[in-house]
């Protein structure tokens, strides 16, 4: 057993333990305020389907950590079969693309069906099959051709990325009103998007200190994880109350600085271990 082996696979379980517990506390406080909900109005059968549909679609934005788990331990297992890895990909994110925006297209017809059996069974087609394994095979490809892709002019860049966010606001608008499933959030142009702006990320040199970067990139793991678990139980309340979408966004997005500037002050572990 050669060294890069165990290192490849040190790495995975590294990364996959740091995503399990953030996944059990905040998918789990989803699903148990919704279990809350249920017992509220009585509709003790619900509370059966949404265990069944937590498990295969986590609550408060886990589906993403537990999505990277899957495609993390794909890409490892199969880093010499980049070529199958990528042609299932393409296939897996346009399954996933009919599960969800672009629904619309297979609606009436006998794909219809399936589509519909498949989201009655597994809820979501966002997991790591179809969405975890095609975004990090981006990821991937970037590294592979990192020496390569530092060459490219950054007019060249600019202007694919202006292109790309163009050709992105009208496949939004162009699906606008069309029949979806799931939560609209699937788009062909999503993708290649995000790995465009995550490569220029990486080429700009930032006018600010290593720690500062680390800083914010862990600030924004805070925002990820907490900001569904303040939504729930405030945001949600003051949207009641209010009707106003802006306030309820500003109250999360001040909790969140307020959780991440009191955690990483203090020292406080527990709210820290949360984090993945």
């Amino acid at each position: 057993m050669n060294s890069d082996y165990v290192d490849r696979y040190s790495t995975l379980a590294s990364y996959c333990r740091k995503m399990i517990l953030p996944i059990i506390v905040f998918g789990g406080q989803g699903l148990l305020w919704q279990i809350i909900v249920d017992v509220y109005k009585k509709e003790y059968t619900k509370i059966i389907i949404d265990i069944h549909d937590s498990f295969f679609l986590q609550r408060g934005g886990m589906w993403f950590l537990s999505s990277c788990i899957i495609a993390a331990i794909f890409v490892v297992k199969m880093h010499n079969k980049l070529l199958l890895l990528e042609v299932f990909s393409a296939f897996g994110y346009a399954f996933a693309l009919l599960c969800n925006t672009y629904f619309f297209i297979i609606e009436g017809g006998e794909f219809e069906k399936g589509i519909n059996i498949y989201l009655d069974r597994f809820v979501s087609a966002r997991n790591g099959f179809f969405v975890g394994i095609p975004i990090f095979l981006f990821g991937v490809i970037i590294a592979k051709q990192e020496k390569r892709m530092k060459e490219i002019q950054w007019g060249k860049l600019w202007g694919q990325l202006l292109l790309l966010n163009f050709l992105y606001i009208i496949e939004i608008y162009r699906l606008k009103g069309l029949n979806y499933q799931d939560d609209c959030s699937l788009f062909i142009l999503l993708p290649p998007l995000a790995a465009l702006v995550f490569f220029i990320g990486n080429k700009i040199t930032m006018p600010y200190s290593i720690s500062l970067s680390k800083k914010m990139r862990i600030f924004s793991k805070y925002i990820f994880c907490y900001h569904t678990f303040f939504n729930t139980y405030i945001g949600g309340v003051l949207y009641h109350f209010t009707k106003n979408g802006m306030i309820q966004f500003l109250y999360v997005s001040l909790l969140c600085i307020v959780i991440f500037i009191f955690s990483e002050n203090k020292k406080i572990k527990i709210l820290k271990s949360l984090i993945p």
